[in-house]
Order: structure tokens, then sequence, then C-alpha cells
């Protein structure tokens, strides 16, 4: 018999966990790997900022969870907005373009 998942104090945690989940539903290995320490390093990084950052950050993450989950044209992901690209932060920008170059083998 399952028990009921508890209601975790930790909305952070619980958001991680279910991407996690979801990449190992949803991507394929080497996706995943990229993805798994992708989102374990932005965790680490971010413990202990601030409430108001951490809104923005969890929306964030949020929205990428559905786009892992819903691949509405079987790709994963999608291309960043203009806007998007220039509010990124120097070091942003370097951490997308190596990202891209590990995704491309």
């Amino acid at each position: 018999m399952r028990r009921a998942a508890p209601v975790l104090e930790y909305p952070i945690l619980a958001l991680y966990r279910r991407i996690l989940r979801a990449h190992e539903h949803f991507l394929p290995l080497e996706q995943r790997q990229l993805g798994d320490a992708s989102v374990k390093l932005e965790s680490r990084q971010h413990r202990g900022a601030s409430s108001s950052f951490l809104a923005q950050f969890e929306r964030q993450w949020r929205d990428y969870l559905m786009l892992v989950r819903r691949p509405a044209d079987g790709r994963i992901g999608r291309n960043l907005t203009p806007e998007e690209v220039a509010a990124l932060s120097d070091d942003q920008k370097l951490q997308i373009l190596k990202l891209r170059e590990q995704a491309a083998g």
C-alpha cells in the first residue's frame, strides 16, 4: 500500500525533486545527465538567496519543468527570446554557451 507523499515544508526542494524525476522519465540519457548536473549546480549556487530572487528562480524552474514534461513538437526546450538574452549576465551567457557545446557533443 502506497502512502501519500508528505506536504513538504520546502517548495524549492520539492520542485528540484520533480525536475530530476522529469529528467528520468522524459530525457534521453545524455540530456538527462546534462540536465541533472545543471539543476544541481543552479540549486547549490542559489542556496540562501533572497526571497525576492527565489520567487523568480522558482517560477523559471517551474516553466522549465513544464517544457520537459510536455514537448510540443518532440523537441525539448525552446529558444530564448531577445529580451531574455538581453537580461542575461555575462556569466549566464557564458554558461549557456558551455551548455550548448556540451549538448552538441
